[in-house]
């Protein structure tokens, strides 16, 4: 399906959880997810984005650079986060297709109360789940708000935007110092499955998310301008 029959389909659809597949110009499966609302679109922004050279993101590139769309499709629509619909059909559509899905979904994986899902092999060598991944690329980079707001405040980057509201110009490694401290219980997640911790890459994932196109919640702070609003 294209951009605008996905579009329909969620409007048809408002509020629900949905597990999706993304296709190649050939119709071949290559990832696998779960979202709400235009989740499934933002890997476009991600692949097209700079420093993610994941397998997934590669793909994507290759796909576009070769003159095909990617291809949409929702497997599904759910009332509630479905975990194990995600992880069934990775499981299936693994044992034809190569997907770039980081790896496996496994159901539960976690370190010392931290559900690590398919971020487990990151911390596999014993660091602890609260650090960094050394790939995070805003380590010593100092962040703002950026021109686009997110939604509600409870939400993950509305919780993030509050943070750089206050804190202007504060680094990514400060940031997640920050985000450590929240209570994550209440947001529904398959990496918070109703726990107060969270992994280091889980939100380091998130902060290079709010650079994307699609978003731009945080930018690089310009010291000369102050903090923007």
């Amino acid at each position: 399906m294209n951009k605008e029959e996905i579009r329909n389909l969620l409007t048809e659809n408002p509020n629900q959880y949905y597990v999706y597949v993304l296709k190649d110009g050939v119709g071949s499966p290559f990832y696998v997810g779960l979202g709400q609302d235009c989740r499934l679109f933002q890997h476009e922004d991600e692949a097209l984005g700079v420093g993610n050279n994941s397998a997934k993101c590669q793909r994507i590139r290759a796909i576009i650079q070769n003159g095909d769309a990617i291809d949409y499709e929702i497997d599904s629509f759910h009332a509630a986060t479905p975990w194990h619909r995600e992880q069934e059909l990775i499981r299936n559509l693994s044992k034809a297709h190569r997907l770039t899905n980081a790896q496996s979904y496994a159901p539960a994986t976690e370190t010392d109360g931290v559900v690590l899902r398919k971020y487990a092999d990151v911390y596999d060598g014993g660091a602890a789940v609260s650090a960094i991944p050394p790939d995070f690329p805003y380590t010593n980079t100092r962040l703002s708000i950026g021109p686009n707001r997110p939604g509600p405040r409870a939400k993950v980057y509305g919780r993030i935007h509050a943070i750089l509201e206050a804190k202007p110009g504060i680094t990514g490694t400060a940031l997640i110092a920050r985000l450590h401290e929240v209570d994550w219980s209440d947001v529904k997640s398959a990496y918070t499955e109703g726990r107060s911790r969270v992994s280091g890459k889980w939100l380091a994932d998130y902060v290079r998310g709010g650079f994307y196109k699609k978003n731009q919640f945080i930018r690089i702070f310009d010291g000369t301008k102050g903090n923007p609003s």
